[in-house]
């Protein structure tokens, strides 16, 4: 969701870049933002990059979310 939200303003001009890639970045999951132990706790963790005023150079926001216990 949160990727194509970007793409949807990476089309309507809000990042620099030709290129999706070097516009934004979304990362999410196992070994990429989170541990098992994270997912273990009920974590839900996204890095996202923006890249406002020149491609490829990134904006890094860091979300994390702890889930309802089940």
């Amino acid at each position: 969701m949160v990727s194509n939200y970007l793409n949807a303003l990476w089309r309507n001009g809000a990042f620099a870049g030709f290129k999706a890639d070097n516009a934004y970045f979304v990362k999410v999951g196992l070994r990429q933002t989170m541990t098992a132990q994270d997912i273990a706790e009920g974590k839900l963790i996204i890095s996202v990059g923006v890249s406002m005023i020149r491609p490829a150079e990134f904006i890094i926001f860091k979300i994390e979310q702890l889930m309802e216990a089940s």
